[in-house]
């Protein structure tokens, strides 16, 4: 994905998962040297409907942690897994100093029926002016070879903001206090 951003000239939002850090401690590292932004995405990827205030507030703390001793730097943002929110996770990440976001569009690629070509029209369909648009790097909460996919809707996805007059940053860019 790296490679593929900085070939379009895009930099990006990583939404990393504690675990999955764990497993990859440098990735953060190398994201944050290719000028993307990394933060908060909790530790486990589980619904924080049914999840306790003091298991979230563990779970949050936790990712932001393993993000601020990866990268040297401490996260802005939080979005829960499947974007599900709950008073607890609210509370969580405001303990935790993050601010918590979501999305305006999504690409559905974490589907086993997601193709590069759905991916974008999906995306297309919610796109707005200061759109914040969801896409996985990963498929380890997503059908196998998701990533491959959404990888291969970049190019394309590329040329229809383009063409519409969209530039593509991280969060940070998007001038929120």
């Amino acid at each position: 994905f790296i490679a593929e951003l900085d070939r379009l000239g895009w930099t990006a939002t990583f939404f990393l998962l504690g675990s999955q850090l764990r497993s990859a401690p440098g990735v953060a590292a190398d994201l944050v040297a290719a000028g993307d932004e990394v933060v908060d995405h909790g530790d486990r990827h589980d619904s924080h409907l049914w999840r306790t205030l003091p298991d979230l507030r563990r779970d949050v703390r936790q990712a932001r942690d393993l993000l601020i001793d990866a990268t040297g730097s401490t996260p802005r943002w939080f979005r829960p897994p499947y974007g599900t929110l709950s008073t607890p996770s609210l509370l969580a990440a405001r303990w935790a100093g993050l601010r918590t976001v979501l999305w305006t569009a999504w690409g559905r690629d974490w589907r086993p029926s997601a193709t590069p070509g759905s991916i974008v029209a999906d995306l297309l369909r919610g796109l707005t002016p200061g759109a914040t648009l969801l896409l996985h790097d990963s498929d380890c909460t997503s059908a196998p070879g998701s990533w491959q996919r959404t990888l291969a809707a970049l190019p394309a996805l590329a040329e229809a903001l383009d063409a519409r007059g969209l530039h593509v940053g991280p969060l940070r860019d998007h001038g929120i206090a």
